[in-house]
């Protein structure tokens, strides 16, 4: 199992949580996205190893992270938000069939 980095972008910057593999245990971190901020997020997520990263959102308000990740070359997934929606709402209906809530 690896590492997973989850990121949300917004208009000011960027929250992240960091949920460790096998542990349960997560980290948020916010980030903006100046230069500075953009490095430091590169190198939190370097030192993870190669975390699963992905990111709620395309272009937009996650081009600029979109754009380090790739120069850095890390791999990332972007969803569209509809998508993680969809997916919340079905993974809801899901465990209520089950009987979990």
């Amino acid at each position: 199992m690896k590492n997973a980095i989850g990121i949300d972008p917004d208009s000011g910057g960027f929250v992240c949580a960091l949920v460790k593999a096998g542990s349960g245990q997560h980290v948020t971190r916010r980030f903006s996205v100046t230069l500075e901020d953009l490095q430091q997020f590169l190198r939190w997520v370097k030192a993870e190893g190669t975390p699963i990263v992905a990111i709620e959102g395309t272009h937009g308000q996650s081009r600029p992270i979109e754009k380090a990740l790739r120069e850095a070359g890390v791999v990332f997934h972007s969803f569209k938000p509809a998508d993680t929606d969809k997916f919340s709402r079905a993974r809801i209906s899901l465990e209520k069939e089950d009987g979990v809530e």
